[in-house]
Protein backbone atom coordinates (compact mmCIF):
# COMPACT_ATOMS: atom_id res chain seq x y z
CA UNK A 1 0.00 0.00 0.00
CA UNK A 2 2.87 2.37 0.80
CA UNK A 3 4.47 1.71 -2.57
CA UNK A 4 1.21 2.44 -4.33
CA UNK A 5 0.80 5.71 -2.46
CA UNK A 6 4.38 6.71 -3.29
CA UNK A 7 3.73 5.84 -6.94
CA UNK A 8 0.87 8.35 -6.94
CA UNK A 9 3.17 11.07 -5.59
CA UNK A 10 2.81 10.94 -1.81
CA UNK A 11 6.12 11.42 0.03
CA UNK A 12 7.56 8.23 1.57
CA UNK A 13 7.22 9.32 5.19
CA UNK A 14 3.56 10.24 4.76
CA UNK A 15 2.83 7.06 2.80
CA UNK A 16 4.29 4.94 5.61
CA UNK A 17 2.37 6.91 8.25
CA UNK A 18 -0.92 6.58 6.37
CA UNK A 19 -0.35 2.86 5.84
CA UNK A 20 0.47 2.30 9.51
CA UNK A 21 -2.61 4.26 10.60
CA UNK A 22 -4.82 2.28 8.21
CA UNK A 23 -3.46 -1.03 9.52
CA UNK A 24 -3.95 0.14 13.12
CA UNK A 25 -7.59 1.03 12.54
CA UNK A 26 -8.52 -1.84 10.26
CA UNK A 27 -7.03 -4.64 12.36
CA UNK A 28 -5.85 -3.73 15.84
CA UNK A 29 -8.70 -1.41 16.81
CA UNK A 30 -11.32 -3.91 15.62
CA UNK A 31 -9.91 -6.76 17.75
CA UNK A 32 -11.20 -5.45 21.11
CA UNK A 33 -14.63 -4.89 19.56
CA UNK A 34 -14.69 -8.52 18.39
CA UNK A 35 -13.45 -9.78 21.75
CA UNK A 36 -16.16 -7.83 23.55
CA UNK A 37 -18.86 -9.18 21.23
CA UNK A 38 -17.61 -12.75 21.67
CA UNK A 39 -17.50 -12.35 25.45
CA UNK A 40 -21.01 -10.92 25.54
CA UNK A 41 -22.39 -13.79 23.48
CA UNK A 42 -20.47 -16.39 25.46
CA UNK A 43 -21.60 -15.01 28.83
CA UNK A 44 -25.18 -14.76 27.55
CA UNK A 45 -25.18 -18.42 26.55
CA UNK A 46 -23.71 -19.49 29.88
CA UNK A 47 -26.33 -17.54 31.81
CA UNK A 48 -29.12 -19.03 29.72
CA UNK A 49 -27.78 -22.52 30.40
CA UNK A 50 -27.10 -23.28 26.74
CA UNK A 51 -23.31 -23.40 27.02
CA UNK A 52 -21.83 -26.87 26.68
CA UNK A 53 -18.37 -27.82 27.80
CA UNK A 54 -16.05 -27.67 24.78
CA UNK A 55 -14.93 -31.32 25.20
CA UNK A 56 -18.54 -32.52 24.90
CA UNK A 57 -19.49 -30.73 21.72
CA UNK A 58 -20.17 -33.24 18.96
CA UNK A 59 -20.09 -36.31 21.21
CA UNK A 60 -22.96 -38.73 21.56
CA UNK A 61 -24.43 -39.53 24.97
CA UNK A 62 -22.70 -42.92 24.98
CA UNK A 63 -19.28 -41.34 24.37
CA UNK A 64 -19.51 -38.90 27.29
CA UNK A 65 -17.73 -39.68 30.52
CA UNK A 66 -19.78 -41.56 33.12
CA UNK A 67 -19.29 -38.75 35.63
CA UNK A 68 -21.38 -36.38 33.55
CA UNK A 69 -24.09 -38.95 32.84
CA UNK A 70 -25.05 -39.18 36.53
Amino acid sequence: MSVLLMTYGLPADRALAVTAAYRLVSFWIMNPIGWAAFAALHIGERRAGRGAAPALVGQTAAARPAVLAA
